[in-house]
């Protein structure tokens, strides 16, 4: 899979069949860090689960691309919002609106929209 950084809050994936990460900043100062891996895991359950529904009603995905962008929010410090774009160009038209509901049921995109409590200990 193919990782374009457009700067810190803004990737772009393409090319998910190719077996290794190759991450492509655009931005010099652009880092591949902690949350470009919570997007990129994001993007890429979307993208498995529009994979089982193109292989359902027989559509490729092979030119999908799928762009992640977000912004901060502070005290405490967070993602404040997500925008993902998805670009898939074999899909009819007529499929557009079941896709989006398929892009919906991504483990990841249902545990931000109903978060788990989350309990950190710190041991010595």
């Amino acid at each position: 899979m193919r990782v374009i950084l457009h700067g810190e809050e803004d990737l772009e994936f393409r090319d998910f069949g190719t077996p290794s990460l190759d991450i492509q900043p655009e931005d010099p100062a652009a880092h591949y860090s902690a949350l470009q891996m919570f997007a990129t895991s994001l993007a890429l359950c979307t993208y498995s689960i529009l994979v089982s529904y193109g292989e359902q009603i027989d559509v490729p995905e092979e030119n999908m691309v799928i762009r992640v962008r977000w912004g901060y929010a502070d005290n405490p410090m967070r993602i404040a919002g997500i925008d993902m774009d998805i670009q898939w160009p074999e899909l009819p038209e007529s499929r557009l609106k079941a896709a989006q509901r398929a892009a919906s049921h991504c483990t990841i995109h249902n545990t931000l929209a109903h978060p788990p409590p989350i309990d950190t200990r710190v041991n010595a």
